[in-house]
Order: C-alpha cells, then sequence, then structure tokens
C-alpha cells in the first residue's frame, strides 16, 4: 500500500493531477503512522516537510490535515502541553470548531486525531465518548475512505475499555452505553472483514 501511493504521487505529479498526487502524500504518512511501526521523529520530520509542500502549491484543506496529523504526532512526542487536545505548534482546534460550521470533513478529520490520541494516550472515556458522539459522522462523511477502519477499531477500543467496570468515575449509564457503541464497531468490523469494506470490494 505505501509503494501504491508512492506510485500514485509520482503519477500524479507527471500527469498535472495535484490534488490526487499531494493526497497520496498524506495517505502515505498515514500507512506508516498505523502500520508500518515508524518512529515518530521521522515521522515528525515528514510531516514538517509535507506541510511545506501543502502550502507551496496552496492546497488549503491538505494543510489542515496534514497539520492536525503533525500535531497529535507532536503530542504522542510530548511536544505539546496537552494530550488528546490538537494544540500546539502544528495546529489549533480551537480555531476550527465553530459548533454552527457545517464542515463535516473538518470535524471529521479533528475528532479522528483526536480518537487515535485518546486510545494511544489510555484516555479512554475521553475517546469512548468521542466515538459515540461522532461515528455516524464518519460514516456519512468519508464513507469507503481508507481511514474509516482506523477510526471505527479505535473508537471500539476506547469504549470497550471505558465500559469495563474497573474505571473510575464512569457512570453506569454511560458504561452501559459505551458497551453498546462498542459492540457496534465490532460489528461494523466483522462485517467489512467478512464482505469487504463500503467502495473496496477488493478488500
Amino acid at each position: 500500500l505505501e509503494s501504491t501511493m508512492g506510485d500514485i504521487h509520482k503519477d500524479g505529479m507527471a500527469c498535472g493531477d495535484i490534488d490526487v498526487a499531494l493526497w497520496a502524500v498524506y495517505d502515505k504518512l498515514f500507512v506508516h503512522y498505523f502500520m508500518a511501526r515508524s518512529n515518530l521523529s521521522s515521522l515528525d520530520s515528514q510531516l514538517s516537510t509535507s506541510c511545506k509542500m501543502m502550502k507551496d502549491f496552496q492546497q488549503h484543506l491538505l494543510v489542515d490535515a496534514m497539520s492536525m496529523f503533525w500535531q497529535a504526532v507532536m503530542n504522542l512526542r510530548g511536544n505539546s502541553d496537552h494530550d488528546e487536545m490538537l494544540i500546539g505548534d502544528a495546529f489549533d482546534e480551537r480555531k476550527h470548531c465553530d459548533p454552527d460550521s457545517s464542515n463535516d470533513l473538518m470535524k471529521t478529520m479533528i475528532t479522528a486525531n483526536k480518537m487515535y490520541l485518546c486510545a494511544y494516550l489510555a484516555k479512554y472515556q475521553a475517546g469512548a465518548a468521542n466515538a459515540s458522539a461522532n461515528l455516524e459522522l464518519w460514516l456519512k462523511t468519508v464513507p469507503g475512505a481508507m481511514h474509516v477502519p482506523p477510526m471505527v477499531y479505535h473508537g471500539g477500543l476506547c469504549c470497550y475499555v471505558a465500559s469495563h467496570g474497573k474505571l473510575r468515575n464512569v457512570s453506569k449509564k454511560d458504561r452501559m452505553r459505551f458497551k453498546k457503541m462498542a459492540r457496534k464497531c465490532h460489528k461494523l468490523l466483522k462485517g467489512w472483514q467478512a464482505k469487504g469494506h463500503p467502495n473496496f470490494p477488493h478488500y
């Protein structure tokens, strides 16, 4: 998959399809993040370079997507005063979280990146609340995208852990709600494994 994204980037640049070429860069780094056990320092450096490239090509949506991704890596490296909040030198979610905004894609990208941080930093209750509030948004906004199964997996993981009796400060009502959501995530993943992910039958 990483090699495929690299080829798409080269072919897109060669034929002038800049949008496809640069989204391939993003997806290649996404693969590194979840599947290639990348060194965070190396990923940090690659994201820094890629953000500059997106700005040079005036790809504003990709600048935001890459910047919040970069901020998540900075958080994981301890280079931020925040854990699951995307606030730091690369990105500040507070500038993009207008509750009246209809930009579902921006909301999806922000909440998904925060979901990964919650899972990695053991902020399971916050992650479970995130998944419970945003799962339907994710499925509606980016159906069939390669990014969806990791969203659902990490959301389900947080929900399962948060529904466990040993976690403090989680009400019985919330435990039941999180357990229901965890089972829904599990069912989605099992269905995709058996029948293929929407819009990607070759999976």
